[in-house]
């Protein structure tokens, strides 16, 4: 999901908020600014509240901030909600890794791969899907499609492995 936002961000500043040359880049580069304050903000937050808290608010964030996407008028708007978007998506994959290590400890060496493995695979197979939504129709916010069908699976993914790691 995250993925196919990225790459899509600049077709819908230009196709929806008529973005002009460079400015189309802003909505890309908030996007993956916040994702990292996101991630670095995500170790402050674990201080204070369990994994299993920020993971539910994460999964529920993310998927409003994608969503917001398709309402943003204008470049800077969509710039906007680009960032919410990366402020909530930049901690999920981490700790969607921590949490398997810790659900299978001796099982992780071996887990690894085939999870790193699928989650380029999400990465690339995702946003080709949604470049198909998107020639068949004339509104790029068809894009979003794929992604969210992503953030809302996640949820039940996260509870079977929240449930193996024992997290509250």
């Amino acid at each position: 999901a995250e993925t196919t936002l990225s790459g899509w961000l600049p077709t819908m500043a230009i196709r929806r908020a008529g973005a002009h040359s460079g400015v189309e880049a802003l909505p890309l580069s908030a996007y993956w600014g916040a994702m990292m304050v996101g991630r670095g903000l995500a170790m402050v937050l674990l201080r204070r509240y369990s994994v299993a808290r920020l993971m539910r608010i994460l999964l529920v964030g993310a998927p409003l901030a994608a969503a917001s996407l398709a309402l943003a008028p204008s470049t800077m708007a969509i710039a906007i909600c680009a960032m919410l978007a990366g402020l909530f998506f930049g901690p999920i994959f981490p700790n969607v890794i921590s949490a398997l290590q810790a659900a299978f400890p001796a099982e992780a060496r071996r887990l690894g791969p085939p999870v790193f493995a699928a989650a380029s695979a999400g990465g690339a197979f995702v946003p080709w899907v949604a470049g198909l939504a998107s020639a068949s129709s004339t509104d790029v916010r068809v894009i979003l499609g794929p992604a969210l069908v992503c953030l809302v699976a996640m949820a039940p993914a996260w509870a079977s492995v929240k449930r193996q790691a024992g997290l509250r």
